[in-house]
């Protein structure tokens, strides 16, 4: 009974879930890290006081529901910050502004594994090193 209570209820809230994932991930790719480290903050607090409040009440459906209360208020945090980051953005590409998230970027320059090369020529020997580095660090 308890268990499929507790599956049910989380289940159901598995959409929740998928906006946190999606739009958390969406912001961190585009550059904007704070926003969804905030969504993490509001995901603690509200299974924080969802924990609380079901000690208090002592009860054992509310202390289900802090999986999906977090969810929940994370999820919609995070809705809420994506829109205002691409509402940004957009006034930015309005604006005719470059750059990720604010910041200035250095698009003559790429890094991978300790690697860092120039556009042009040092690209092919950084693709080689790359591929060395791959070859040597992982096991297929």
């Amino acid at each position: 009974f308890y268990a499929k209570r507790y599956t049910v209820l989380c289940i159901l809230f598995y959409i929740p879930l998928c906006v946190i994932f999606i739009f958390r991930n969406t912001m961190q790719g585009c550059g904007y890290g704070f926003l969804p480290m905030m969504g993490g903050v509001v995901e603690l607090l509200a299974r924080l006081l969802c924990a609380v409040i079901a000690m208090r009440v002592m009860s054992y459906s509310l202390a289900v529901f802090c999986d999906p209360a977090a969810w929940l208020a994370a999820g919609i945090f995070t809705m809420v910050s994506y829109f205002h980051v691409i509402k940004k953005i957009e006034k930015r590409k309005e604006l005719g502004s470059t750059g990720s998230a604010g910041r200035k970027r250095r698009k003559d320059l790429w890094r991978r594994p300790g690697i860092l090369c120039k556009d042009g020529a040092g690209r092919q020997e950084g693709e080689a090193k790359k591929e060395q580095w791959l070859w040597s660090h992982c096991s297929f």
